[in-house]
C-alpha cells in the first residue's frame, strides 16, 4: 500500500516530505537559531505602533485641509462655485420660501427640502445640490445661472424629485416663487445681486 502512495505522489510531481531530525542534528537548525533566539524589544515595537499612528492622523489632517480648501476655491476645476466663483459668497446657505401649506428649502451645496408648515420634522427630499450650470438668454449669452438638485425622493408611481432655481437680478438673496410645472420637478426663481453682471446690464438696457 505504502509503494501505491509512494508511485502515485511521484507520478504527479508530489514528492514526500521529510521528517527533520529532532535530535538537533539538522544542520538548518544552526543557522536559524540565531535570528529565533534574537531579543525582541516590544516596547520599541510598541513605540513605533504609536508613531505611525500619529503620523497616520497627520496624513487624514492635511488631505481634509487640502479638500476644504479646494472647496472654498471651487473645487480643482474651479467651477464648483460658478465659473466667476459667484456663489462663494452664499455656498453652504439656505435659502427658503412658504407656498401655500409647503416651505421650500434649497441649500447650496446640501440638499433641497419641502416641509409642510406646521411639520417640525425632515421633510421630503427634493434632491442633493448638482451644481451650477448656465443657460442662454434672448441675446444667445449664456448668463442665466440655473442652480440644480437632483436624486431625491421618489414619487409615488413617478419619478426621483428635482429641484431647480433660477437666479435673476435683485438687490438680496431671496426665493421669491415656487412651482410645480411638472410631477414632482420644483422650480424656483431667486433673486441676488450676484447675477446684476454685465450680460443683465445689457439685457436691461443699462449698458
Amino acid at each position: 500500500m505504502k509503494e501505491d502512495e509512494e508511485s502515485f505522489l511521484y507520478n504527479f510531481g508530489y514528492t514526500v516530505p521529510v521528517r527533520r531530525n529532532p535530535d538537533g542534528s539538522d544542520p538548518l537548525q544552526s543557522i536559524f537559531k540565531s535570528i529565533i533566539e534574537l531579543p525582541i524589544d516590544v516596547d520599541g515595537l510598541h513605540q513605533l505602533e504609536k508613531s505611525k499612528k500619529s503620523k497616520e492622523d497627520e496624513i487624514k489632517d492635511i488631505n481634509r485641509s487640502i479638500n476644504d480648501t479646494w472647496k472654498e476655491i471651487g473645487g480643482i476645476d474651479g467651477n464648483e462655485l460658478g465659473r466667476d466663483g459667484e456663489i462663494w459668497k452664499i455656498a453652504d446657505k439656505c435659502f427658503d420660501i412658504t407656498a401655500g401649506k409647503y416651505t421650500y428649502e434649497v441649500c447650496l451645496f446640501g440638499k433641497a427640502l419641502q416641509k409642510e408648515s406646521s411639520d417640525k420634522g425632515g421633510g421630503t427630499n427634493l434632491g442633493q445640490w448638482t451644481g451650477i450650470e448656465y443657460e442662454n438668454d434672448d441675446n444667445g449669452d449664456a448668463s442665466i445661472r440655473v442652480m440644480k438638485w437632483e436624486n431625491g425622493a421618489k414619487c409615488w408611481n413617478g419619478p426621483k424629485r428635482s429641484a431647480t432655481v433660477y437666479m435673476k437680478c435683485g438687490i438680496e438673496h431671496r426665493i421669491i416663487s415656487a412651482n410645480e410645472p411638472d410631477t414632482c420637478r420644483y422650480v424656483f426663481e431667486m433673486e441676488s445681486y450676484l447675477a446684476c453682471d454685465d450680460s443683465y446690464k445689457l439685457r436691461a438696457g443699462l449698458l
